[in-house]
């Protein structure tokens, strides 16, 4: 059966799957100016150290917050607190991760341990030299937490946009080989890479067909892009999958289609604690906003993340 984005004219492919076309490149432009405004008004709320390098290339580099004093929201003053990796989006062509640290002061103000993450940007690089990059600045992050003195008993990969597809697809590479990651925030992710070549994105990601095999998380377990070993387990670990109200309805069914993959895929006998897939629409959010009110301290969704980071701490 065909996918009901493969029914579709270019010009509605451009308007489903590229938020900048739906919303106005002027308009996109400008909450993207909002952001880096206001990241760099709360920037000195963060600690640093700021871009240490993680690999060879200029933007191999990630921010370490550690959070030392105060309570943690989610857990209280005595009880280590959890560490939240970051992955910011821009169609693995754009943005920089001191965009989102107005949103990284919202994670830190929470108590909460915060890593955020810069990787090369295609078409500078190809799309599994993109990945090769995250997943060595995973690697990098688990070998340095003593260092830092990031005393934590749990860690979740979060992620925006194609920083979603990120950390949906680094996890599973990750779930066997430390009992510290507990858990998953995937913000308005696109999944199945089928559809990137059909979109003017393509010009500057330039995926390839064996790309588009490795990356879809609509079909099997993702092959490491830094071995040629494909995973033997999908994803087990606790989930929270959301996507915007006010995105195109094809986008939206991004999310829902994958929520419901993982849990097609999750064993029978998983305890509801550890095989728990999260879904959810945020009302009156575009794609951009729905990040803001997923970490915006009072809105309802960030009492849901609250929760999320609480219960499966």
């Amino acid at each position: 059966m065909r996918a009901a984005w493969q029914e579709l004219s270019k010009q509605e492919l451009e308007e489903q799957f590229n938020p900048r076309v739906l919303l106005g490149a002027s308009v996109a432009q400008g909450i993207m100016e909002d952001w880096r405004q206001s990241s760099a008004r709360k920037r000195d709320k963060l600690p640093g150290p700021f871009s240490i390098s993680y690999g060879t290339h200029a933007l191999e580099t990630l921010d370490v917050h550690v959070h030392r004093n105060g309570n943690d929201a989610s857990h209280g003053q005595d009880q280590k607190k959890p560490l939240i990796i970051f992955i910011h989006g821009g169609y693995w062509r754009a943005f920089d991760k001191s965009d989102m640290d107005g949103h990284m002061v919202d994670l830190y103000e929470r108590g909460w341990h915060v890593i955020n993450v810069n990787y090369p940007l295609c078409p500078s690089v190809s799309l599994s030299r993109l990945y090769q990059s995250l997943e060595r600045a995973i690697q990098y992050t688990f070998k340095h937490l003593e260092e830092w003195k990031m005393d934590t008993d749990r860690i979740f990969f979060m992620g925006h946009s194609v920083g979603a597809h990120a950390v949906s697809y680094l996890a599973p590479l990750f779930q066997a080989k430390t009992s510290l990651l507990k858990g998953v925030v995937a913000v308005s992710g696109i999944y199945d890479m089928r559809i990137v070549p059909h979109i003017s994105v393509q010009t500057d990601i330039r995926i390839t067909d064996e790309e588009v095999t490795q990356f879809n998380l609509l079909n099997d377990p993702p092959t490491s892009s830094m071995t040629t070993t494909t995973t033997t387990t999908h994803l087990h670990l606790p989930i929270l999958v959301v996507s915007g109200g006010n995105e195109p309805p094809l986008w939206i069914q991004q999310s829902e289609l994958y929520a419901k993959k993982l849990l097609s895929e999750r064993p029978k006998n998983t305890p509801s604690s550890s095989g728990v897939v999260i879904s959810g629409v945020i009302p009156n959010t575009n794609h951009f906003s729905v990040m803001d009110e997923m970490v915006t301290p009072g809105t309802s969704w960030s009492k849901q993340l609250d929760d999320f980071v609480s219960t499966h701490g």
